[in-house]
């Protein structure tokens, strides 16, 4: 499903040129298809480190201390994992945002480029990627009836918890999505020419993944590893972190004058961008 999806968000990127020339609706049809397909890339990632990493651990009754320091160790591999998966889409922003000088001479170039190195990861994938099921595959997979699946469903939708995460990632997403499309206008509107554009506004991109590789390692080494704090605690003091922290730092924006000073701009939305990836050591873990 992985690979599905990238192939078709790469076929609509590399179409977006011809999109354009066609008209808007048209161009909105072809980002919508595209996004479409990009759409499957997190449940497809999850999927797959719930296939490869091992399951929840069960029977606590029986031993409760080793039921205690095995479900330590999941969740310290699925928040390791998370983190190193869900940051490398920062990676790719960064080259994105790298590629300005690109769109200043042949922006169609950029769309060219970027669908079809969609196609150069699907081949890389399909020839090094292994063909076995993970060690831990059969963990809830399978199929099951469809009763009983919705019956799973009607649990899950009186669930507190659930939307709590659903919460929390809709806030997240927000905020993440706006930022994406926003900061290179932004820094437009603030004096920067095109070509420099991605300059300063891949330096919140950056910040994201270092902040949220580092948040990743502290909050296991520190919290779950010692014992220091619960899994509970983890999601709460990351979420914590990743809402009020820029919120604090974009307060600070309206009252520091930095429509004269890129630089200082996109320091401030370093801060804010990278302590909202905070947020993916909390509902995702």
């Amino acid at each position: 499903m992985l690979l599905t999806g990238v192939g078709l968000w790469s076929l609509f990127t590399l179409l977006t040129p011809l999109a354009a020339a066609s008209g808007m609706t048209p161009l909105i049809l072809c980002r919508v298809l595209m996004g479409l397909g990009e759409g499957v890339t997190m449940p497809s990632v999850h999927a797959l480190i719930g296939e490869w990493l091992p399951p929840e651990v069960r029977h606590r009754s029986k031993l409760p201390g080793l039921y205690r320091v095995a479900e330590r160790q999941r969740v310290q591999e699925r928040t390791r994992s998370i983190a190193i998966a869900t940051s490398g889409q920062f990676l790719g922003t960064i080259t994105a945002m790298g590629s300005s000088p690109l769109a200043a001479v042949d922006w169609a170039a950029v769309f060219y480029f970027f669908g079809a190195l969609g196609y150069v990861y699907i081949l890389a994938c399909v020839l090094f990627m292994p063909s076995e099921r993970g060690t831990y595959g059969d963990a809830g997979c399978g199929s099951e009836p469809a009763a009983r699946m919705l019956g799973k469903l009607r649990v899950l939708l009186k669930s507190k918890s659930m939307w709590a995460i659903i919460i929390a990632n809709s806030a997240h997403n927000y905020g993440w999505f706006v930022a994406l499309s926003w900061l290179p206008q932004y820094f437009s509107d603030l004096g920067v020419t095109l070509s420099a554009v991605g300059v300063y506004a891949v330096m919140p991109y950056l910040s994201m993944f270092v902040f949220e590789t580092a948040w990743s390692t502290f909050i296991e080494s520190f919290g779950l590893n010692q014992g220091r704090l619960s899994l509970l605690a983890v999601r709460r003091v990351s979420q914590l972190v990743a809402f009020w922290v820029p919120a604090t730092v974009i307060g600070l924006m309206l009252v520091v004058d930095v429509s004269s000073t890129p630089w200082l701009a996109s320091a401030f939305l370093s801060v804010a961008l990278g302590a909202n990836m905070a947020s993916h050591s909390g509902y995702w873990v």
